[in-house]
């Protein structure tokens, strides 16, 4: 992984020397950065028992650096690294041929599902993705077309993908593939963005071969604690996920809300369906907004009418609400059900930093409930050639 680190860092240096001739091409490096604190001030004894002691806590949540840029006006790249773990992995790399009839990506990024899961970790309302998260499949490596249609009312996207390991890497000597689709439509749009309503609906099938085997577990929404419910390994021949998205923005209130199930086929467990939702609600008392961007039918950044570097300004403040349900139940799954309620704050100073302060109360189906605080502290910056 460190030669993989070392060659994105060579490659990178040497676009960006390329980039002083070809005016044309752009490039640009930047990093991420969100440190969090968790702190459990109330939990029953058989949390305590069966998830272990609950302690003050922090970690790097992430901390990224990538290069991207364009060859011309018709080649897109970007080299992702992951850092937070001691060594670099790459997270995405891929590279995307535009102004055709529709785009193409080829390389490891994320399969089109979900729009929680599709909109950064840096926009994001929450500190972590709700419940419903662990049915999405995240980053896999494969081939990806997207466009829009009809003045960007429509947006669609649609790949295929081999699963691979976190850093992008096949361990299997039986392939396992994944296809999937996303469909999104915006009925209303006004005010570049301030009146919106988003609809979306996306599928996932995978195919597991004749001796395949699917797991889902989920935190309670605080990635310094372990998964809370756990379906085990299921043995199955394919899964299909089908996810449904609902989000509108009237101003300064935003409302978000999916639902995805997950139907496996499985000779042994007489083809289980689990599921999760959530519902969320968050209002900026400064008078911002959350922006949608047409291009990908996802949220983007947030920038504060007045930073708090300028005179007089105290930046974006938004609160937010969550509830989000998990049940890994079905036939002979017996994984638990996960039901969290959160509250948060978010302190916008510009837009490239932010504090995050959640509280989550979280109730898991066999073994009780916790309260939880979580605290962010998060940058990231750019810079472009």
């Amino acid at each position: 992984m460190k030669r993989i680190f070392i060659i994105a860092i060579a490659l990178s240096l040497a676009l960006l020397a390329y980039g002083e001739e070809k005016k044309e091409d752009s490039f640009e490096v930047g990093a991420r950065v969100q440190h969090d604190w968790g702190f459990y001030p109330s939990y029953d004894e058989n949390i305590d028992i069966n998830f272990g002691s609950f302690e003050e806590t922090m970690e790097y949540r992430r901390l990224w650096a990538y290069g991207k840029g364009n060859f011309g006006e018709n080649i897109e790249f970007k080299i992702e690294m992951s850092l937070e773990g001691g060594s670099p992995l790459p997270k995405d790399v891929y590279i995307i041929f535009k102004n055709l009839p529709f785009n193409i990506t080829i390389g490891h990024f994320r399969e089109p599902f979900g729009l929680e899961q599709l909109t950064s970790s840096n926009y994001i309302t929450f500190m972590e993705r709700a419940i419903p998260d662990m049915f999405t499949p995240t980053r896999n490596s494969g081939a990806m077309i997207d466009f829009t249609a009809f003045d960007n009312l429509l947006y669609v996207t649609g790949g295929a993908f081999r699963v691979a390991n976190s850093i992008g890497d096949v361990e299997s000597i039986d392939p396992t593939y994944d296809f999937t689709g996303r469909l999104a439509v915006r009925p209303l749009y006004k005010d570049d963005g301030k009146t919106m309503v988003h609809i979306g609906a996306a599928i996932n099938y995978r195919d597991l071969g004749d001796y395949g085997n699917i797991k889902f577990q989920a935190r309670p929404e605080c990635h310094m604690i372990g998964a809370f419910i756990d379906s085990s390994g299921i043995a199955a021949t394919s899964t299909t996920i089908f996810g449904f998205e609902l989000a509108s923005v009237f101003g300064p209130l935003s409302i978000q809300g999916e639902y995805m199930v997950a139907n496996i086929t499985s000779e042994e467990r007489l083809d289980p369906s689990l599921s999760g939702y959530y519902i969320q609600a968050s209002y900026w008392l400064t008078g911002e907004y959350r922006p949608y961007s047409l291009g990908s039918a996802t949220f983007g950044r947030v920038k504060p009418n007045n930073d708090v570097f300028k005179e007089g300004g105290i930046g974006a403040i938004e609160l937010a609400a969550r509830y989000s349900v998990g049940d890994l139940e079905d036939e002979t799954v017996y994984g638990g059900e996960l039901k969290n309620f959160t509250i948060g704050i978010n302190w916008h100073q510009t837009a490239r930093t932010r504090l995050m302060l959640n509280y989550v109360i979280s109730d898991q189906s066999y073994y009780g409930s916790i309260q939880i605080f979580q605290l962010r502290v998060q940058f990231d910056f750019a810079l472009k050639k």
